[in-house]
């Protein structure tokens, strides 16, 4: 019944795993502070990184936002977050074969979403919002949205993924070049998407057996 839900709204259940030169993790440092003081003294100080808000229209939130980092094989960064995101929703990982400007690029272009009122922050970064964000997007919609960046895997109950593939007769800039740059409008969030984001919220509580409004 729990896969079939999942396959329902094109996710799986998979844990991920360290690949060299291809993990990144979006980390909230306000929520894991400590984390981060032990991961820059496991060597993510020469490792590729940056402030998510830097150079977008929330660069003012940088210095408490989230980090995107690229993750290493030589050093236990990607065991530690792997522990301190099922103890606490404070990021996800993304398995890409794009480099790290093209995945940074990726993640600030998904920052901001239109909703009836006006543009919003989107914390899509969030692991519990990813379910109910990405279980509410046709295959097409998520293939827009994932922009053939490559799989997210986060933490919410247990592990949970989503891989999109575009059709193979339509060639992907990542395909040609590494670059995951293609054209993004941006989501829309009107009250029927709003509304479904709910339902698949209450019912994949309900699979856990936790109320909905303690999730």
């Amino acid at each position: 019944m729990l896969d079939s839900f999942l396959a329902d709204h094109g996710l799986i259940a998979q844990a991920p795993r360290m690949v060299a030169q291809q993990t990144y993790a979006i980390i909230e440092p306000v929520l894991e502070s400590d984390l981060m003081k032990r991961l820059y003294q496991n060597g993510v100080a020469d490792l590729l990184h940056a402030k998510l808000f830097a150079d977008t229209e929330y660069r003012s939130l940088a210095d408490k936002g989230p980090v995107i980092v690229q993750l290493s094989a030589e050093n236990d960064s990607f065991a530690e977050l792997m522990t301190a995101f099922e103890a606490r929703p404070s990021g996800f990982f993304i398995h890409s074969g794009a480099d790290f400007e093209n995945v940074l690029a990726w993640a600030r272009q998904r920052l901001t979403a239109q909703t009836s009122m006006a543009k919003a922050l989107l914390r899509f970064y969030e692991p519990r919002m990813l379910l109910p964000l990405l279980g509410s997007l046709n295959r097409a919609e998520k293939a827009c949205f994932l922009a053939n960046i490559g799989t997210l895997y986060w933490f919410h109950h247990q592990w949970l993924s989503t891989e999109i593939s575009l059709p193979s007769e339509e060639p992907t800039s990542a395909q040609n070049d590494g670059s995951t740059q293609r054209e993004y409008a941006g989501l829309v969030l009107d009250s029927s998407y709003l509304n479904n984001m709910e339902n698949i919220h209450q019912k994949w509580a309900e699979q856990q057996g936790v109320p909905s409004d303690v999730e």
